[in-house]
């Protein structure tokens, strides 16, 4: 006698007719697992596949599979997909509908481009950028320092204003008479191996600390992801970034100011060994304080980098390479202008100390007030028209090498 009412969430169809539906029953009773049987009328089934269609389906499918049988050929009874559907959409300009296959459309998959490109493409990019910048970057540091071996009486025109171009000029033709062509590239060791840590390697320090503190802020601010929480994340990247790079860069600093008539240093390990013999491992780190200030610059920078970006965007419908450059450089040149003071400060705090060992700067605070009470509030600007000569040329060979090696890894 046939079982009623079978719901069809148990066991396994394998026949059906137009009277009854033959199921297949899996019972596990204690460690054995009995198969049984089952036919059941099909008024009796709770069941999708049990509706009239289905059935008429069964019926149809019997009939071809026998025709099939008969002339000895082989069909295929199982159910296509349907074909992709047109959908038309409706615009509120009035104009006519479109047809759009969107079943159809081929979407461009996503280019997995590794990490490892990223780094590789930085670190090349910041190396091209810090060997073409050298001259520049050499010239900067002279300019901000304060020994006397780098003013003459003919630059006082200029102080006052705190425009040094000539004596930049001035100063690019005595180093290449007295140090030669070498002398401008000083310091090109630790400025590349700084280059890779300091902005790309540490970039991964920079993003991970950004992002860990951010969630920290969003998790104890409700949710509520604002400005002033990326500012506080980027903050505290550039905060931690500055603490493990700046012995590189206070080396760095060292080696460019060591003159030519009497070398202090004759290498970039030399200059580590002696400053921490006479100095203490601690004077690696001297101008830190300065380094935290400049977060500041690129704080700004960032801000308003992203602004100009969504400003040109909006204006222009198609985007060109040239824009996040020009964005790029002039955030730069504003950022710069805004917080160049830190930069002699860090400076003068990097320089070595006098041959009897007195250290003139020891502070931050100390550093300002004494370059404002002996050199005036220009001082505070020295090297600026060079410092910007430099740092937008960099920005552009930075992003300009950075997008024609990605190119290379995505094209290839």
């Amino acid at each position: 006698m046939p079982y009623k009412y079978y719901h069809g969430r148990t066991g396994k169809i394998f026949g059906v007719t137009k009277s009854s539906v033959n199921v297949l029953v899996y019972k596990r009773t204690g460690h054995r697992c009995i198969a049984k049987r089952l036919n059941i009328r099909v008024e009796h089934v709770r069941h999708s596949k049990c509706r009239d269609d289905f059935i008429q389906r069964v019926k149809q499918n019997a009939r071809l599979r026998q025709q099939a049988r008969e002339k000895g050929e082989y069909i295929c009874l199982k159910r296509q997909p349907k074909g992709p559907q047109p959908a038309h959409v409706v615009t509120v300009d009035s104009l006519p509908e479109t047809p759009t296959n969107y079943d159809t459309l081929s979407a461009a998959a996503p280019v997995v481009v590794p990490p490892s490109a990223h780094f590789l493409a930085g670190g090349c990019a910041g190396m091209i950028a810090a060997i073409c910048t050298s001259p520049l970057d050499i010239i900067k540091t002279r300019l901000q320092s304060e020994h006397r071996f780098y003013r003459s009486p003919a630059f006082s025109a200029f102080s006052s204003y705190g425009i040094r171009l000539f004596p930049a000029y001035h100063l690019f033709i005595n180093i290449y008479h007295i140090e030669g062509s070498s002398g401008f590239f000083k310091g090109l060791g630790p400025n590349l191996i700084g280059v890779v840590p300091a902005r790309h390697l540490s970039k991964a320090i920079h993003f991970y600390t950004y992002e860990n503190t951010k969630k920290i802020f969003v998790k104890y601010f409700n949710n509520n992801e604002s400005s002033w929480i990326h500012i506080m994340s980027a903050i505290s990247a550039g905060i931690v970034t500055s603490t493990i790079t700046n012995p590189i860069w206070m080396i760095k600093t060292r080696l460019q100011l060591d003159k030519a008539p009497i070398k202090t240093y004759r290498n970039t390990w030399d200059c580590i060994k002696k400053t921490i013999q006479k100095e203490g491992f601690y004077s690696l780190y001297r101008g830190m304080s300065a380094s935290y200030l400049g977060v500041s610059e690129s704080t700004i920078q960032w801000v308003l980098y992203e602004r100009f970006k969504k400003q040109i965007a909006e204006k222009q419908k198609s985007s060109r390479w040239i824009d996040p450059l020009v964005a790029a450089g002039t955030a730069k040149l504003i950022a710069t202008i805004l917080t160049y003071p830190h930069e002699v400060v860090r400076t003068r705090l990097r320089q070595f100390p006098a041959r009897n060992g007195y250290i003139k700067y020891k502070g931050l605070m100390q550093c300002f007030c004494l370059i404002w009470r002996e050199e005036g509030i220009s001082a505070l600007y020295g090297g600026l028209v060079v410092h910007l000569l430099r740092v937008i040329p960099n920005a552009a060979i930075m992003f300009g090498s950075y997008e024609l090696i990605m190119s290379f890894f995505i094209n290839r």
